[in-house]
């Protein structure tokens, strides 16, 4: 849809428009300005929206000048500010200091200070975006796009079948645009990152949803009704090459709005026909988009695995690595807290869309709409309320293993594959090549080389920390809607064997982890060993430990055998026990009871509520150190044997950020001891020396290590 642009602002040089320095200053007669807004020209309403108390035009003239040009830029695409400004001459009008309420309105910035005059910007300040960067003070915003990202004219003649909202019909013609548009650019103009996965013919999912199985003629419906197929048995005419698929992320939902399924009830009938009016709104949307994308097959969970089959089901989990890797796209609904909600499109307000022409007539696309801007980051780290898909477990393994993901906001759309982003108020994507990610690593292994074991483990800890605060409706599923991002990632880490969320090859300093939440508890069912973050219950993200300072010539614990044992034939997957050996393991034996911080110290007051997990060391009766529990149940109930594995050196007088508590214990210590805090387990075999894990044992003395023979221990 088209804005129209005045005869004067027609005439305006491209360079003005697209140069990225301020070449040109287009002085203008504000009588005119206001005559061009009169006839409709939107870039002058903009400008004459607005006003100044009194008449001051005998002090100024009228620029239109870019803003704020100095600003780095992101090689031929930066950012430019274009605004109307005031330049304001002597002499100085007096009310400019006198007025309260222009100063509410307008930023003046004074040129030279030996001399009183400035420069007055308007706050309607117009923005051209040509980088990643956000303004958010600001009411309307102007954006310049090279046409081929983006084209967009309302064609009233192809309106979606069975909506009746036309603003809902546009929001979904020009989404649809945006979507090809971006698929298209990663396809023809991005690398091997985005094109290893989906270039492989050896994976097809099992079962897939044919949205073309009753296309009856013309004209082809969006709303037709759809079933499952098995694309194994059924022959579909497409001379043995693996068809492409879309994949869909989203929220199940509480018990009363759960979605379509497949169960072993339903799955013939869902063989047969599923009805398009019976499936949820988000469904439909999936649908829908799929088709107007030119695709046929769509995978969405609740409907192409058996959801009543256990076998079936941990089958189809152990598939979801690769369902997701080589999906031509997923659609994510982010915004949606159920199935019900449908995929949000929103259509930017334009107030102003025109097509320009640049030098060697190339075409330029202006636009503007209403509202801030909102960045990338801004619209998907959001509120829980506002981007619940992104607060689901089960879906972070959706988008790191998705090599194109297009999420749909709270308002707006958001484009994601290995080689860039983009949003529907930024839509060109932002390339970052200088960032290696372990998404874009699995594309191209060659490039872990270059990254250190250091780096790389940190980067598995920042996914686990991001994963473990996500809510998971069933805790048994921990480990299971994590395999998927192991499985795949087990190319990064080729020397490591993998169990309950952690790699042998990021050991010792992968079991330094806590939990911030204080009502965490020890899982009640199995889940995972105690010594991985996943047997523990948190409402919190788990955090690992910073660095520590260590000393390879005393020695610290090595992997000697780390093994689990799969529930469902799958190592990445649900486990029914695992253990963990360790050799060259220096214990410090302290009393066997752990004591309250009131009990032995001069907080006499009681623990506090963000103390319930912290309680003291002693050895001897003489205070050791603080132990963090991880389950606060072990103050009242724990016995055995209690013994620190040290795994580093703590810094402590480097350390700036210890609460009074932890002051008062490090004392003048320079260097501490910090490890695992164990208890001995009791077992037939009393030559073993089997411990379980109870929490973090710190600001240990160091020379309680002095005299201590390292050992072989085993952990379950």
């Amino acid at each position: 849809m088209e804005h129209q642009l005045g005869e004067q602002c027609r005439l305006f040089p491209a360079s003005f428009w697209l140069a990225p320095y301020p070449e040109v200053d287009l002085e203008v007669n504000v009588k005119e300005l206001e005559a061009e807004a009169g006839k409709d020209c939107h870039f002058c309403q903009f400008l004459a929206a607005w006003r100044m108390k009194g008449d001051i035009s005998e002090f100024c003239s009228y620029k239109i000048r870019k803003l704020d040009w100095s600003m780095p830029l992101g090689g031929p695409r930066g950012l430019i500010y274009f605004g109307l400004s005031l330049e304001i001459r002597d002499p100085w009008p007096q009310f400019l200091d006198e007025g309260e309420d222009l100063h509410k309105l307008i930023e003046w910035r004074r040129q030279n200070t030996s001399q009183k005059c400035g420069t007055l910007f308007s706050p309607v300040r117009l923005s051209a975006h040509f980088g990643e960067a956000a303004t958010r003070s600001y009411p309307y915003q102007l954006r310049f796009d090279v046409t081929d990202s983006l084209i967009w004219l309302r064609d009233t003649e192809k309106k979606s079948p069975g909506r009746s909202s036309s603003a809902s019909c546009e929001a979904m013609e020009y989404s649809v645009a945006l979507m090809k548009m971006w698929i298209s650019r990663c396809e023809q103009k991005h690398g091997d990152a985005c094109r290893a996965a989906l270039t492989a013919q050896d994976f097809i999912p099992t079962r897939l949803l044919d949205l073309e199985a009753f296309k009856r003629g013309k004209p082809f419906t969006y709303r037709d009704d759809i079933k499952l197929v098995n694309l194994r048995l059924d022959t579909i005419g497409h001379n043995d090459r693996q068809p492409s698929y879309l994949t869909l992320s989203h929220c199940w939902g509480p018990p009363e709005k759960r979605p379509a399924t497949t169960t072993r009830a339903s799955l013939v009938a869902n063989m047969n026909r599923i009805l398009f009016s019976s499936l949820p709104k988000t469904f439909q949307d999936a649908v829908e988009i799929t088709r107007r994308l030119g695709q046929r097959y769509l995978w969405i969970d609740s409907l192409c695995i058996i959801q009543d089959d256990e076998a079936d089901w941990a089958h189809e989990a152990s598939l979801m690595a690769k369902v997701y890797t080589h999906s031509y796209c997923t659609l994510a609904a982010l915004s949606s807290s159920d199935s019900s909600q449908g995929l949000n499109m929103v259509r930017p307000d334009f107030l102003l869309n025109h097509e320009i022409r640049g030098n060697q007539h190339d075409k330029y696309r202006v636009q503007a709409w209403k509202g801030t801007r909102s960045g990338w980051s801004g619209e998907y780290y959001t509120s829980r309320d506002r981007s619940p898909l992104r607060y689901r477990a089960w879906t972070l393994q959706e988008r790191e293993l998705s090599t194109r993901t297009i999420h749909f906001g709270h308002q707006q759309l958001l484009w994601e594959c290995m080689e860039g982003k983009a949003c529907t108020q930024h839509p060109w994507p932002l390339f970052d090549r200088g960032q290696m990610t372990l998404r874009k690593a699995m594309a191209s292994t060659s490039e872990i080389v270059v990254y250190q074991p250091k780096e790389m483990r940190m980067k598995w800890q920042n996914l686990v920390e991001e994963y473990s605060g996500r809510s998971l409706t069933i805790p048994t599923d921990k480990l299971i809607a994590l395999s998927g991002i192991a499985q795949s990632y087990q190319v990064l880490f080729p020397n490591a064997k993998y169990v309950a969320g952690l790699w042998s090859t990021h050991m010792p300093q992968c079991l330094l982890w806590a939990s911030p939440d204080r009502s965490a508890r020890r899982a009640s069912e199995y889940i995972a060993p105690s010594w991985s973050w996943a047997s523990l219950n948190s409402s919190s993200s788990i955090k690992f430990l910073p660095e520590l300072f260590f000393q390879p010539d005393n020695g610290f614990p090595e992997v000697e055998d780390m093994k689990g044992s799969p529930k469902h034939n799958d190592p990445y997957s649900a486990l029914t026990e695992a253990t963990l050996t360790l050799r060259n393991a220096l214990l410090v034996q302290f009393d066997s009871e752990i004591k309250r911080l009131d009990e032995v110290s001069r907080f006499s007051g009681g623990p506090e509520e963000e103390d319930k997990n912290l309680g003291v060391l002693t050895k001897y009766d003489v205070v050791a150190g603080l132990a963090y529990l991880d389950d606060a149940d072990e103050l009242l109930h724990g016995t055995g044997e209690l013994v620190c594995l040290v795994i580093g050196i703590e810094d402590v007088g480097g350390d700036t950020r210890k609460t009074p508590v932890e002051h008062h214990y490090a004392g003048e210590w320079e260097f501490c001891l910090e490890g695992l805090l164990l208890r001995r387990v009791v077992q037939d075999d009393a030559s073993t020396c089997t411990y379980r894990r109870v929490g973090i044992a710190r600001y240990i003395p160091e020379h309680f290590r002095a005299g201590l023979e390292p050992g072989r221990i085993t952990l379950i």
